[in-house]
């Protein structure tokens, strides 16, 4: 994510995740999960969001999860899904990074990521897609 100010682009890191899930009967829950390390990598934040969904969202349920204290978490068919970067840092911003990180490998997906947005900016957001 780049966000112009006062003529210099500044690059906008997330540290926390958040889903918010509804389903056909209005019925709404959020859950979020705080990132290892602040990240504006496409593909980071969507795995940690399905992570979220997937732990805390079951379709299907037996007979021993409809008779826990959560069954509305389960056998509804869902109206929307939604996805949140939050805890927006700058990239001024200093951490330490993990040992057994590829920094390499991460600031090969940053860039690949800033193509991506640069390419879909000048020939529409179709123009590029993830299969």
């Amino acid at each position: 994510m780049n966000r112009k100010r006062s003529g210099l682009f500044v690059t906008i890191w997330c540290r926390t995740v958040e889903i918010s899930v509804r389903d056909k009967e209005l019925f709404h829950f959020s859950k979020q999960v705080k990132l290892q390390n602040a990240s504006n990598i496409t593909k980071e934040i969507a795995e940690a969001g399905y992570r979220l969904y997937k732990d805390n969202y079951r379709l299907l349920a037996d007979d021993e999860e409809l008779k826990s204290n959560r069954p509305e978490f389960f056998q509804k068919p869902l109206r929307s899904i939604g996805i949140r970067a939050t805890d927006l840092v700058t990239d001024y911003f200093w951490e330490q990074l993990d040992i057994f990180m590829d920094p390499q490998a991460r600031e090969k997906q940053v860039k690949m990521d800033e193509t991506v947005d640069i390419i879909r900016k000048r020939f529409g957001f179709y123009s590029v897609q993830r299969i």
